[in-house]
């Protein structure tokens, strides 16, 4: 389905509010999506009345762009699952995601499985994806998680030879990787199998990012399609170990995804605090790495010592 306009795509579907200092938006309740997000603290211009920046819209909306996560069957089960047409149900009557307050959805499958998700959502960027199963049957059930970043359209780049724009990961030995998207409308697919780490989409300033829980194992995927004459670009990964849920009992799986500024001690912060693989590469630091990081670092030092004028008098002295 395609709309008109972002405000019509967002009028179609029942929507959870995201309500925080740093974020503004919604959840589709159609999917389970987060698909509407806006960024509080950063507007389009410098004129502070300028629109603020709009990170994700929905499906079908110009300039679609959505995060999505479910559950992949074992080879040759037949279970019906979540998928993006299914609608979910707000669990204990919470309908709006702040950082105090989760959300949690529920779907029941009406062939013993319960599948719910639960959001939480940090201070800033930092959402946890909690899926869990409840399997009322007799038998033991095995499922995959995945995750996806989807994006319909191709933004436009400035297309600076050392700042990407586009697909982008940290994957296990495959070590940093990217795709311009002019290079995966040639490549259409390229997976890197058995690995693990994370991926996402890179702008300038913004990064949409899915994280599993560090060091578990993952097949991942950058792919290129179209869906009449839109490109739709995706960087995908399902877990390579199962979620074993067994008969009368729940099992669930964690994972995350980064969605806003590239702000260094924010990105910083959530590679110590969690572990993730050199997250500090959604940030492009260019061919000198070694120095540029540091420098950064150095001037974000002085600035706060010496404030404007500080920096200013340091400039003209040197």
């Amino acid at each position: 389905q395609t709309f008109a306009d972002r405000a019509s795509a967002l009028a179609a579907s029942t929507r959870v509010a995201i309500d925080t200092e740093d974020l503004a938006g919604s959840i589709n309740l159609t999917g389970a999506r987060i698909d509407d997000l806006r960024l509080e603290k950063y507007r389009e211009t410098v004129d502070p009345e300028s629109p603020i920046i709009t990170l994700l819209s929905p499906s079908g909306a110009p300039g679609g762009y959505y995060v999505e996560h479910g559950w992949a069957p074992a080879a040759g089960a037949s279970v019906a699952l979540p998928d993006s047409n299914t609608v979910w149900a707000v669990e204990n009557g919470a309908t709006t995601l702040t950082a105090a307050t989760p959300v949690t959805l529920v779907w029941d499958n009406g062939q013993g499985l319960i599948f719910r998700r639960t959001i939480a959502l940090d201070e800033h960027y930092l959402f946890t994806i909690t899926q869990s199963v409840e399997n009322t049957g007799s038998g033991d059930i095995a499922l995959f998680p995945y995750a996806r970043v989807v994006r319909q359209g191709t933004p436009p780049v400035q297309n600076f030879f050392i700042q990407h724009e586009g697909p982008i990961g940290v994957l296990g030995n495959n070590n940093y990787v990217s795709r311009k998207y002019h290079d995966l409308q040639n490549d259409k697919q390229v997976d890197f199998a058995s690995t693990t780490g994370w991926l996402g989409i890179a702008d300038k300033y913004w990064a949409t990012a899915v994280l599993p829980q560090p060091g578990a194992g993952i097949n991942a995927r950058f792919a290129y399609s179209t869906q009449g004459s839109t490109p739709i670009y995706q960087t995908n990964y399902v877990e390579t170990q199962p979620v074993v849920v067994p008969a009368g009992g729940t099992a669930s799986s964690e994972s995350f995804v980064f969605a806003g500024a590239k702000e260094d001690h924010v990105i910083s912060a959530y590679q110590t605090e969690h572990g993730f693989d050199r997250l500090e590469l959604l940030i492009d630091w260019g061919w000198f790495h070694f120095l540029t990081k540091p420098m950064h670092w150095l001037l974000v030092t002085l600035y706060g010592l010496l404030g404007n004028f500080g920096l200013a008098v340091l400039a003209v002295t040197i």
